[in-house]
């Protein structure tokens, strides 16, 4: 398996709409619009959202964001 050229990683918003918070996070340059427990870009998880953070999985690598924050994974 060929390893993955690290990525930024974005947190641009959380938000609720319909009574669930959601997030929208951006990995390289494709945005995704995401929920608690859901797998998105292959390897990330979010595992909880709050009023302006997410805590996600990137693999078994646990990492925070806030609204604003990049980071490369």
């Amino acid at each position: 398996m060929e390893p993955v050229a690290p990525q930024n990683v974005a947190l641009l918003d959380v938000f609720v709409a319909g009574g669930v918070r959601s997030a929208r996070v951006r990995v390289g340059s494709t945005v995704y619009t995401v929920t608690v427990g859901e797998v998105f870009a292959t390897s990330y998880q979010v595992v909880s959202l709050e009023d302006a953070c997410g805590q996600f999985l990137f693999g078994d690598d646990p990492f925070r964001l806030c609204q604003g924050e990049e980071v490369i994974k």
